[in-house]
């Protein structure tokens, strides 16, 4: 019932005052793509609204199922992450000036394992607590309904100490600054791919499933099935080690 209700206010918030049969299959499609999930939660989402129109069918109000010939592929196995040339790309990115909006939401993600739509909808003193180095997620906001409060990692600390703190940390013009850096990099972005990175190098680092499943907000079952992976000490090391001045540093040598 949580699940059915958390989806239907998704969709309510997402389609706005659209007509039923105003959204079609394009439209549908369009969405589920421009969500920065992966393919397991844009397979849930289209799940649900087939749910829902043939709900639509039954009452009369819709006389097709558009979600019906939408396929997603979900890739079993080990999950696909960031290696650390890549995230030291991805984090050159964000630190070029133009881009000094979304350096929050870029930390938050790859150094907190935060949700993409978690982090969309967190607010400075409120979510992220600097005086105390907290994290803070609370049920209003978080996916599973369910609040969450913990420490921050180093880097992430370091990251968000360079982020313009007096403005929302969530820009008005988000979505156009944060394909701005996706679409710089030359290589193919990763859905869900910040969070599965600091999944695979904090566990790789302190091999703490329990500690990884409450930062998360996954049981480790989902965890150990979606988000952990293998990875070497020497990667490890240089993945936890990297903070403005190092990744700084990595492009001045490049240059």
């Amino acid at each position: 019932q949580k699940s059915i209700r958390w989806m239907a206010n998704t969709f309510q918030a997402n389609f706005g005052e659209a007509r039923i049969k105003e959204i079609d299959q394009a439209r549908i499609e369009q969405y589920l793509r421009d969500k920065d999930v992966s393919n397991q939660t844009r397979k849930n989402l289209r799940n649900h609204l087939g749910q829902f129109f043939n709900w639509a069918i039954r009452k009369g109000y819709y006389d097709k199922n558009p979600v019906r010939d939408i396929e997603i592929t979900v890739q079993n196995g080990v999950p696909k992450f960031f290696s650390v040339g890549q995230c030291v790309a991805i984090l050159k990115q964000v630190l070029k000036e133009q881009n000094t909006p979304v350096r929050a939401y870029f930390a938050l993600c790859l150094f907190g394992g935060i949700r993409p739509e978690e982090a969309q909808r967190m607010k400075w003193g409120e979510n992220v607590k600097m005086d105390t180095k907290e994290i803070y997620i609370p049920a209003a906001i978080s996916k599973t309904k369910k609040d969450r409060l913990f420490l921050m990692p180093g880097p992430l600390y370091i990251w968000l100490g360079i982020c313009p703190q007096g403005e929302p940390l969530i820009p008005v013009n988000f979505r156009k600054l944060k394909d701005r850096v996706t679409k710089s990099l030359k290589f193919d972005w990763i859905q869900d791919g910040l969070r599965h990175t600091f999944a695979t190098f904090h566990y790789a680092k302190h091999k703490n499933l329990e500690e990884l499943r409450h930062i998360m907000g996954n049981s480790p079952s989902v965890i150990e099935r979606f988000y952990k992976g293998a990875i070497s000490a020497e990667q490890v090391n240089k993945f936890w080690m990297l903070i403005p001045l190092t990744v700084k540093n990595a492009e001045e040598r490049a240059t």
